[in-house]
């Protein structure tokens, strides 16, 4: 049984009976090790065992880096009987604790004193990962022939010398982690054996009492050599508890699991580098394991759950602060959603795999790992990544990845907080090594990450702090239960019935998949018709069916989500809020909702719909309407948290001391400012609303209000702002922006004005928003989200940090530029901002653009892009298609790529950036760049060469 306190520790007292081990029963285990960033909590667990015969009184003591009552993190007297191990789990924030820290446990048993120490370090990082590799799966033996094929000829030969080799070289490049894929190799699948304890045939990589067989390898005991090398070196080892059967958790796997895992601990557990249990049998992402029958697949799910409910209390007893580590795959996760929470309760570290290779019709990779990211914070699991440094050759064979795609790898998904890699063994390979596992292409491997480890841990030295700002995922969006006006137009089409249980229910699904947590209902009640069921309104759905409020709220509890509820609108979305008789009705509203609605697990707080404008700065009227409405929803749920989204930024006097005070007037815990770049209050906004958000952040540090963002999806159809116009997609590479431009400002979470009705599934059922182009939005945003070109370099392109093979180098214009637009280097390394005023752009009017760049040299030519800017008002257009030749002595050239260029139907009033970007293959001098006018002006502000 469980027992939290304020200070978020856990004591566990465990009934057991124990294995006497020879040493004393006291450790401590850091969750993760070693090494973490200043966005990660660290766990901290003490693990001890009473082999005495009486009870002993124990008082037990966390420090951070010395012993002294100023650095007491945490303290306990327990009584800790025989046969009943105490487990001891403190969370530790690490945001103030940059540096290299140790943890120093101190337990005191009458006269004796123990003291334990672990060290770690925190890195000053704005992401949860170190975008470095900290361990890899090593396999004694690789369990596929096919697989293997190109080294496990060279691991069978490999001596217990050898092994310890491996280690060392494995600690040369930080892989401090090891996990032992197996110690027994068997070949079987769940469901397709009739295998038991008694009858196992599997073959063991360690001189094995529980069974005979041995794996023919020249290594004596290479599981021995493993352990004693980390233990020079500092490092962990996750014990590979498997093979009995691929998938297989059943009762028979169970007794199989516990009694190898008794015997492992038994004859290794006295290694300090003994850092955990890994379960080697893996698992499909929707835990179902590929059964073809629902009740299979229940049975299947059943099984994951048992086996580590009771593995984990098996280990426990043994030994209390090891973690148990399981790897999945990242496929059909949604399949499994529902079976996580049971699962991570018992499951200490989370480490699934195949991000990179995601099938057509399932989740992006991002999407599965803030999936899974979100499960396991709500469970108080940890999640790791296990990156794939293979692919695979036409005969399935494994060969080492290029480093390039690692490291891309390594900068997209960087919410992991330890990144582990598949595997050591015959994809990396020192080159001092005294035997070469696989190809000689696992050298070239193991020296580039060496190289991009290298710089990396050369910057920390240096102070350089990693300035690489990962750009947010939307993680919300409104909801529009109402049709108003026009603008709801394609939102809240006539079609569909917006008001039916099944529309609502299919959208929250459809939102879920694609990583939206927070819901923000806009309004339960229009024209005093109410969307729930109200005592003291009309309805406006049938009385013969569930509300659409209902059905969002059982939807989002389906799904794990959170909502905001709305407490409007009182009449209608013009409401007065100086009036008091609107006040009342909003505080009625408040009143109902949340007597209906508090109790389900989605409620997670208010929004309220009194939106107001902050220029120059927020009115006393407004913050006292705020105010009061919060004090309300204080009274009926205290622990929700309150949103407010106003309007007005782009004429907001933000460095007036009076706008920041009147922040902090704010009774509220969530401000997500509206960034009105798709109002388009004024020409060309988007430079504004970036420095806005900027110095919104400021502002936030010192009210202790979190910061959001509202960020605006969508465009005019008509004329901006009005009632008379219908909300449409914007282009993507203008949401995109907006995206970078808020996550450079240090906003905690991005919403969006949103997903709904403007951003839609493709195949979906009830599909809502702008035929063809709302579609449209929703493949460019998952694209985007899976890291797919041409977003990822666009999206670098946004932040500046680009570099490329042409910067500096000549260009001879073909075609003449204007002279109003011709002071920039198409080759500078600058890029300009979406506005035709920028000095960085080149404009070309009523021509095509013809240029050729002299790289200086014949070189590898590989990517080839040209950034152009979009603003239909002013008549400057993309390119129709853009042309890349190469040639090496300047006069014969090949054309390498062409690339044709779309213009959003919805074009009238937005200005964008967009690339065009094509993979070519030859090597040249001269590189030509022919971009077709449309006619009237084109605009181009730099031609990238290699761009990285």
């Amino acid at each position: 049984m469980y027992k939290k306190t304020t200070l978020g520790l856990i004591i566990c007292l465990l009934s057991c009976s124990l294995w006497a081990r020879g040493k004393a029963g006291i450790d401590l285990t850091l969750i993760p090790p070693a090494t973490i960033t200043n966005q990660v909590d660290l766990d901290i667990r003490v693990g001890i065992t009473n082999y005495d015969t009486s009870v002993r009184s124990l008082d037990v003591s966390l420090y951070l880096n010395k012993i002294d009552r100023n650095t007491l993190l945490y303290h306990s007297t327990c009584q800790v009987e025989k046969d009943n191990p105490l487990t001891i789990r403190y969370n530790m924030q690490t945001r103030d604790k940059v540096g290299k820290n140790k943890i120093i446990l101190v337990v005191k048993d009458g006269t004796k004193k123990t003291i334990q120490t672990r060290d770690i370090e925190i890195i000053d990082s704005n992401i949860r990962s170190t975008r470095l590799i900290d361990g890899a799966w090593t396999s004694i033996y690789h369990w596929s022939e096919t697989e293997g094929k190109h080294w496990n000829n060279d691991l069978r030969r490999m001596t217990d010398d050898q092994w310890r080799e491996m280690i060392r070289s494995m600690h040369k490049v930080g892989m401090d982690m090891i996990v032992i894929q197996e110690v027994f190799r068997n070949e079987q699948y769940v469901g397709k054996h009739d295998v038991t304890v008694e009858t196992y045939q599997g073959k063991a990589f360690y001189p094995s009492d529980l069974y005979e067989g041995r794996m023919e390898i020249a290594a004596k005991d290479p599981v021995e050599a493993i352990l004693a090398e980390a233990d020079k070196h500092d490092m962990h080892v996750m014990m590979g508890v498997g093979m009995f059967a691929w998938f297989d958790f059943t009762p028979e796997s169970l007794e199989w699991h516990k009694r190898v895992a008794k015997e492992l601990w038994d004859k290794y557990g006295h290694h300090p580098s003994f850092y955990g249990f890994y379960v080697s049998e893996e698992s499909g992402g929707g835990l179902d394991n590929w059964e073809k029958t629902p009740e299979k697949r229940q049975i299947r799910k059943n099984d994951i759950i048992n086996f580590f409910a009771e593995f984990k209390k098996f280990c426990n007893r043994m030994a209390p602060a090891k973690p148990i580590m399981l790897a999945t795959n990242s496929m059909d996760v949604p399949n499994g959603k529902e079976t996580y929470p049971a699962l991570l309760k018992n499951l200490d570290i989370l480490c699934p795999f195949g991000f990179a290779r995601m099938p057509e019709n399932d989740l992006t990779g991002k999407q599965a790992a803030t999936m899974l990211q979100k499960l396991c914070n709500d469970a108080g699991s940890h999640l790791w990544f296990d990156l794939e440094a293979f692919l695979f050759n036409e005969d399935q064979s494994l060969y080492p990845r290029p480093i390039e795609q690692i490291i891309h790898d390594l900068n997209l998904f960087d919410n992991f907080e330890k990144i582990l890699c598949y595997q050591f063994p015959g994809v990396f390979n020192d080159p001092k090594m005294s035997i070469r596992i696989g190809e000689k292409r696992t050298i070239d491997l193991f020296e580039g990450y060496q190289k991009y480890r290298e710089k990396i841990l050369h910057n920390r030295k240096a102070g350089i702090k990693d300035e690489i700002v990962p750009t947010k995922t939307v993680q919300g969006t409104w909801l529009n239960l109402p049709y108003q006006d026009v603008r709801n137009k394609y939102m809240n089409p006539f079609h569909v019935d917006c008001t039916a249980p099944a529309f609502w229910k299919q959208k929250i699904k459809e939102y879920s998949e694609i990583g939206l947590e927070y819901l923000v209902i806009m309004a339960v009640a229009n024209e005093r018709q109410a969307y729930y069921p109200s005592s003291f309104m009309e309805h406006a759905y049938p009385s013969d069916r569930q509300s659409p409020v209902e059905a969002i709220m059982e939807a989002a509890d389906q799904y794990g989500m959170k909502v905001f509820m709305s407490c409007g609108w009182a009449v209608n979305q013009d409401d007065n809020i100086r009036e008091p008789a609107i006040k009342e009705l909003q505080q009625k509203i408040m009143k109902e909702t949340a007597d209906l609605f508090k109790e389900h697990k989605s409620f997670y707080g208010w929004y309220l719909p009194v939106e107001d404008m902050i220029a120059p700065y927020l009115s006393d009227h407004a913050i006292e309407a705020v105010n009061t409405l919060a004090e309300s929803a204080r009274n009926l749920t205290p622990q929700a948290q309150i949103l407010i989204s106003p309007y007005g930024l782009y004429s907001a006097d933000i460095r007036n001391p009076k706008f920041g005070e009147q922040i902090k007037k704010l009774k509220v815990d969530i401000i997500a400012y509206q960034d009105e770049v798709g109002c388009v209050r004024e020409p060309m906004p988007m430079q504004r609303m970036k420095e806005n958000f900027k110095l919104l952040n400021t502002i936030h540090k010192e009210a202790g209000i979190r910061f959001w963002a509202n960020i605006e999806s969508f465009t005019w159809e008509k004329e901006t702002n009005s009632r008379n116009s219908a909300l449409v997609p914007a282009a993507f590479p203008r949401y995109l922006s907006q995206l970078v431009g808020v996550s450079q400002a240090g906003v905690e979470t991005v919403v969006s004005f949103s997903i709904y009705g403007i951003v839609d599934k493709p195949d979906s059922p009830m599909f809502i928003g702008q035929p063809i182009e709302a579609a449209k939005a929703y493949r460019n945003y998952t694209d985007w989200m899976a890291g797919k070109e041409p977003w990822s370099l666009l999206e670098a392109s946004f932040k500046g940090n680009i570099s490329h093979q042409g910067i500096g180098k000549s260009v001879n214009y073909l075609s003449t530029p204007s002279e109003r637009y011709a002071s920039n280097s198409l080759t500078d390394g600058k890029q300009g901002i979406e506005s035709y005023l920028d000095k960085e752009w080149v404009g070309f009017e009523n021509k095509n653009m013809e240029i050729v760049i002299d790289l200086g040299s014949v070189k590898e030519v590989g990517l080839l892009a040209a950034r152009f800017l979009q603003y239909t008002p002013a008549s400057i257009q993309l390119p129709s298609s853009v042309a890349y030749l190469l040639s090496k002595d300047g006069v014969n050239y090949q054309l390498a790529a062409s690339v044709p260029m779309e213009i959003s139907l919805n074009d009238q009033h937005d200005c964008w950036i967009d690339m065009a970007q094509a993979k070519v293959n030859g090597k040249a001098r001269y590189i030509k760049v022919i971009a077709l006018t449309r006619g009237g002006w084109l605009f181009c502000d730099e031609v990238f060469v290699n761009p990285q």
